[in-house]
């Protein structure tokens, strides 16, 4: 389950990698509603990844479905053990 420590310190590492991001404490809050069902580590591994392969983030970007997409569990297969 995530933490909320966790949680606050990848998201501040999300808004300095895209500083235009300025989310409200609302937003915030249900981002952490939508993702607390997240490890802390896997957490931390979406935002880095999402961090690293996400351009920009436009207007109207699903941020938590982005999360969730590079949330992988440390067992899931890698591409090639899937295929």
């Amino acid at each position: 389950m995530l933490t909320w420590d966790t949680f606050r310190e990848g998201t501040c590492f999300l808004i300095a990698a895209f500083p235009k991001l300025e989310p409200s404490e609302e937003t915030i809050a249900a981002w952490y509603e939508l993702l607390h069902e997240l490890p802390d580590d896997a957490f931390l591994r979406a935002v880095k990844a999402f961090c690293r392969l996400q351009g920009e983030i436009y207007p109207g970007t699903n941020v938590v479905e982005k999360l969730l997409g590079f949330a992988v569990p440390d067992d899931a297969p890698a591409a090639i053990e899937a295929w």
